[in-house]
């Protein structure tokens, strides 16, 4: 008690506030910030998984490349019109 009736106590209107629990606060605070700003970073230089392909497809790619630089492939949009032609 003798603590209590010492401390300077702030009121906002949802809680009351000691001095203690302010500098707690602060520090949370900061602590909250350091965070969001790791995950900011993490998130601009994360990795797209759907970005790292494996051997095969790796293989399988450059299949597809040389075929159609060979002239060997068609567009999708003409294999579409076939199929419903049909």
């Amino acid at each position: 008690m003798a603590y209590k009736d010492r401390a300077k106590i702030y009121i906002t209107a949802t809680t009351i506030i000691t001095p203690m629990s302010a500098i707690g606060d602060r520090a949370i605070a900061g602590e909250l910030r350091a965070i969001r700003k790791e995950l900011e970073y993490i998130r601009k230089h994360m990795v797209d998984v759907d970005m790292i392909l494996t051997a095969e497809e790796e293989r399988i790619l450059e299949r597809g490349l040389k075929e159609y630089k060979e002239g060997k492939t068609r567009s999708l949009d003409d294999v579409v019109r076939d199929r419903v032609a049909v």
